[in-house]
């Protein structure tokens, strides 16, 4: 018997920003599909995820990769191409990209979460 996966959270760390590029890391956390077994470790469970980022310029990318979860948790790196910078208040824009991970099957979507953040760097 396998238990569905469930996807808890999703954290993008961003990892770099300049006006070129953005480096950013989508962290998931999931409660896995675990194999019912009887001895011994349960395999690390794989999963295919959809990232999808949508900016509020009109920015917008996916695709699609197999990962594997290790207790419970996975991330991916994704680059964006001239990125919108998040200013502080008075210095600029506060424009803001929305990530929406999905773990999908072979035809639908298991489960979906979907978060809001800025890119900035501070030096």
């Amino acid at each position: 018997m396998v238990r569905p996966v469930s996807l808890s959270a999703v954290r993008p760390i961003v990892r770099y920003v300049d006006q070129d590029q953005a480096v950013v890391d989508a962290h998931l956390f999931a409660t896995p599909s675990l194999p019912a077994f009887e001895h011994g470790t349960p395999p690390s469970p794989t999963i295919d995820v959809v990232l999808e980022v949508t900016g509020s310029d009109g920015f917008h990318d996916e695709g699609v990769t197999r990962v594997r979860l290790v207790n419970g948790h996975t991330a991916m790196r994704f680059d964006l191409v001239q990125p919108q910078r998040w200013w502080p208040a008075g210095m600029g824009e506060q424009p803001l990209y929305t990530l929406t991970a999905r773990v999908v099957g072979r035809d639908s979507v298991l489960t979906e979460q979907t978060v809001t953040f800025g890119l900035a760097s501070v030096r």
